[in-house]
């Protein structure tokens, strides 16, 4: 059964991270006469979008630009927008909106902290999937001769909190989903490809939401030199109430900086526990496994 639902959470820099993770912003006060506020704006082209080791470009390149203002005291906020799968993400343009905000505290080089909340917005988008369903019966003998769907659909936004403990080079995040549901899994679109009594059976269960999904994730820096280094990340994804969509990721990338351009090159994938609920219908009956693991390269500038 193939279902149009991707995860979306961090691209590669990381979800809820203004600026890399082996570079802490300095929160020991502005200088004198200087501003307390920092403003910049970021762009990036990747081979392919991944997040929590999936692809939310359908395995396809993809670009994203981010405008991040941090404040001295440790406070931040970000504002993201990123090119996705059309298959992915029915009804809207393409594009993910992402605003984040938070606040950072400790020592860079030693325990230091995040806490936020980040809001996942796709203009338009709604996944389809059905609602209920209604049986058929024949007119003369009035016995029940085929189930039909009622359509419907859901708004794949999502809201999510998350927070993070660091020694020096080593990290530990967390996420929590509040909205409803967690980009659009729920029993409306998981139960969207069914039909006939497999339609009834995948709704006897009653009409369940992915509120209280949850992202543990375990990285690791290794500093080369000023301008490169290797990250290494490690998660889980629980999906609550649709555990098929759990998934294992890793990442290993690679990041240099070089006249004023930040380039990275990344093994990453995910293995979901069930991977056909993952599988992108494209069209021509083709399909897209936006699981498996790939090479991605990107570049990217800030001003």
């Amino acid at each position: 059964m193939y279902h149009r639902i991707a995860i979306s959470v961090l691209a590669l820099a990381g979800a809820g991270a203004a600026v890399p993770a082996w570079s802490q912003p300095d929160v020991s006060g502005p200088e004198e006469d200087s501003s307390p506020f920092t403003l910049s704006f970021m762009i990036e082209a990747v081979t392919d979008s991944r997040e929590r080791g999936l692809s939310n470009s359908a395995n396809r390149p993809t670009a994203l630009a981010e405008l991040t203002l941090l404040h001295t005291s440790g406070a931040f906020a970000e504002l993201q927008a990123l090119g996705v799968s059309k298959d992915q993400y029915p009804g809207g343009p393409g594009i993910r909106l992402q605003a984040v905000a938070g606040y950072r505290g400790g020592d860079p080089d030693g325990w230091n902290y995040e806490v936020g909340g980040q809001y996942s917005y796709f203009p338009g988008g709604r996944q389809p999937g059905v609602s209920g369903y209604n049986p058929v019966t024949d007119p003369d003998s009035g016995e029940i001769v085929d189930i039909e769907a009622i359509p419907g659909s859901v708004s794949p936004n999502t809201g999510e909190l998350f927070g993070r403990l660091s020694y020096r080079d080593l990290s530990l995040r967390y996420y929590y989903t509040v909205s409803r549901n967690f980009y659009g899994i729920s029993t409306t679109t998981v139960c969207g490809g069914s039909e006939g009594i497999s339609l009834v059976e995948c709704l006897d269960g009653g009409m369940k939401n992915s509120r209280g999904s949850d992202y543990f994730e375990l990285g690791y820096v290794h500093r080369l030199s000023k301008v490169s280094a290797v990250e290494v990340r490690i998660g889980h994804q629980r999906v609550r109430n649709f555990r098929d969509f759990d998934t294992n990721s890793f990442s290993v990338e690679y990041r240099h900086a070089w006249k004023g351009f930040d380039f990275s090159a990344a093994v990453v994938g995910a293995r979901a526990r069930s991977r056909d609920v993952y599988l992108v219908d494209v069209g021509n009956g083709k399909t897209r496994d936006p699981t498996r693991i790939t090479v991605l390269v990107g570049v990217s500038r800030k001003f």
